[in-house]
């Protein structure tokens, strides 16, 4: 594991370290969506810091124009009182409203941000800090107490006495999300209580409060400093991604301790940093777990606020509303961009492998790729099936294509019935992508999946020519075909089906293709204007390509025109399955860098994270919890 080493905490370099050679980010051009000018990045940023200052203002004003008991239940009454909180309005009745639902992690952040010493001081009542206070100490004992619920459910789903010990980063108390929303809240709950002498000295666990805060303390920091190592997420895209970007926020804006919230900065800095890159027109694309569609995603309204777009009462977040945190300037250049002037490929490494039950191994062989050209972004997950990947990696898996003029398509796995378990998608297939080629197959060892079927959104013209399914949207080109290496052709077929709504499925208006027979590969091969000219010359170059099979060796080489030669195995029962080649060479899921973009880099084992756009370059180091950046030109 990486060593959590102590560093000077909470300091930002005015000039950047320099960039080591191979690791240089930010001089790719980038080519800007319209109306925004390219010859104005740093107007860019300043525009957007604007306009998301002025929106957080505006949706917290909004909430107060309703009446909270017409406002939904749940969430948004909770955030309607949060907004009271911060604007002093109806004080009574929101520290009514808190008393009764400010339990959970809620408690300590409204403690921190409202308290006597909060962001926002003296909002709450002595009574209210005094409840807050009670319901914290049952979350403490909830965690922390051998005989609370979450040990004992442990003990009981594992078969052996669970030992909270050793707290270390991949040992996580549930999946990703999961961690985030107990770990952080616990700490922040720890060191409300252990600077108040009635609960500093209660025993939990072996040890007083008191005892257990510095302990907590490091395991968040290492948290944070270990996944950004690692590769930032282990469910890349999920729709539970907001829970990440709220938790670090809350960090960021309350915790007392000031190196804490700054490796929260800079983890929030790279998420943003991060997801830009994987985005079009704000939606993430590439390789994702946990995510059955691309729109699925909660956190689009934390990136409205981010990014100064006003996207309405159910585009918005309170928790992001009521900070400074501003994104870093490189990934406001990179959200607003339509791609860079060249195709470019990314091609990071993410944790998801398991090799000890229930612990999410470091040095995972699991790889998120993705092509990005101004009119698409094409990308999946690589791993190797014949490893064991964490369930929640392994969940609803999203590959496919995303348009820059609009739609999507992508492999869809058609569910299997069931009764049991979370009634979704586990191991449905796996791929290999070289460029702007992917190619995949159903897994025999699937959970949930009869086959894996094509879909294809409502926006895009397509049409059908010698086997394969074309598709286009804009100057943006897709051709998809079944491989099915028992025809001559060996184009496999298919039954082509127009489709309103699934809502079991997730799948939205468009066309599905549902191949003939079980377990024929895919290849999804993108191309556009820039590259091949009108979308009939891009037909005739994928009908230029050949596609030959080896049933000697079951294997099935994609050649595409002027292409890379991508050879699958296409046996589902071979044990172990053979490794994808491109160009005869196996696919590598232990590349020299963690990220590996124009505009992300890291080497795999190294501290330092290299970040830029435009004229924006900065250094991300995790060895002294510093951030060292400059501007060109300044």
């Amino acid at each position: 594991m990486i060593s959590a080493m102590a560093g000077a905490a909470h300091a930002t370099g005015s000039e950047a370290l320099p960039i080591p050679l191979g690791l240089e980010v930010g001089q790719l051009p980038l080519r800007f969506r319209e109306p925004v000018k390219a010859d104005a990045p740093e107007k860019i940023v300043a525009d957007v810091w604007r306009r998301s200052k002025e929106i957080r203002s505006q949706n917290l004003a909004a909430y107060l124009k309703q009446k909270p008991e017409k406002v939904a239940a749940g969430p948004w009454r909770y955030e309607w009182w949060l907004s009271a909180l911060h604007q002093q309005h109806r004080l009574p009745e929101a520290n009514a409203f808190m008393r009764e639902n400010g339990s959970g992690a809620n408690a300590s952040y409204l403690y921190l941000m409202f308290g006597p010493e909060g962001k926002y001081p003296n909002r709450l009542e002595p009574q209210t800090l005094s409840t807050l206070k009670e319901h914290m100490w049952k979350e403490v004992n909830y965690w922390l107490d051998p005989a609370g619920p979450f040990q004992t459910n442990a003990s009981s789903a594992q078969g052996v006495k669970y030992e909270i010990f050793p707290l270390k980063w991949g040992r996580m108390w549930g999946n990703e999300n999961h961690e985030v929303r107990r770990k952080p809240p616990l700490y922040l709950a720890l060191s409300i209580l252990a600077s108040d002498p009635a609960f500093a000295s209660r025993r939990i666990g072996g040890k007083t409060v008191a005892q257990w805060l510095p302990i907590m303390q490091a395991h968040v920091k290492e948290i944070i400093r270990e996944r950004a190592l690692y590769g930032l997420w282990a469910e890349p895209g999920s729709s539970y991604t907001e829970l990440t970007y709220n938790f670090m926020v809350m960090i960021y804006d309350v915790s007392p301790d000031a190196e804490l919230r700054q490796l929260a900065k800079m983890f929030l800095d790279l998420i943003f940093i991060e997801e830009a890159q994987f985005s079009v027109n704000g939606i993430r694309g590439g390789g994702k777990s946990r995510a059955a569609v691309p729109e699925h995603q909660k956190h689009l309204g934390i990136k409205d606020v981010a990014y100064g777009i006003d996207g309405g009462v159910g585009r918005r977040s309170t928790l992001l509303e009521l900070s400074d945190y501003q994104a870093p300037p490189a990934a406001i250049l990179l959200y607003y961009s339509a791609g860079a002037e060249k195709p470019f490929p990314i091609c990071d490494r993410v944790p998801g492998e398991q090799q000890v039950q229930g612990e999410y191994t470091p040095a995972s062989r699991l790889v998120s790729y993705a092509y990005r050209t101004p009119h698409y972004l094409l990308g999946c997950s690589m791993k190797n099936p014949n490893l064991y990947y964490h369930p929640t990696s392994d969940q609803t898996r999203w590959s496919g294509i995303l348009f820059a003029e609009g739609g999507n398509a992508y492999p869809a796995p058609r569910d299997l019935p069931k009764k049991s378990a979370s009634g979704r998608t586990g191991n449905a297939y796996w791929s290999v992508q070289h460029d702007n080629v992917m190619v995949l197959q159903k897994l025999q060892a699937s959970d949930h999946v009869e086959n894996i079927q094509a879909f294809f959104s409502k926006q895009l013209k397509v049409l059908e020519r010698d086997g394969w399914i074309f598709a286009r949207s804009g100057k943006g080109y897709l051709a998809v075909a079944f491989i099915d290496p028992q025809s001559p052709t060996p184009l496999g077929k298919y039954q082509a089906t127009d489709v309103g709504v699934i809502k079991k499925s997730r799948i939205g208006e468009g066309k599905l293709f549902t191949p003939a027979r079980d377990f024929m590969p895919l290849v999804f091969h993108a191309g556009d204007a820039d590259a091949h000219g009108s979308f009939e010359d891009f037909q005739k170059t994928i009908l230029t390509g050949a596609i030959q099979v080896s049933a000697e060796k079951s294997e099935v080489e994609y050649r595409p025109k002027g292409s890379a030669v991508i050879t699958w195995s296409y046996d589902p029962q071979a044990n172990p399955l053979p490794m994808p080649r491109v160009d005869g060479q196996p696919v590598n899921l232990e590349p020299a860098l963690t990220f590996n973009s124009p505009f992300l880099k890291a080497r795999w084992g190294d501290r330092r994270i290299y970040a830029g756009a435009g004229p924006y370059r900065s250094v991300y180091d995790f060895e002294t919890n510093q951030v060292h950046s400059s501007v060109a030109g300044k």
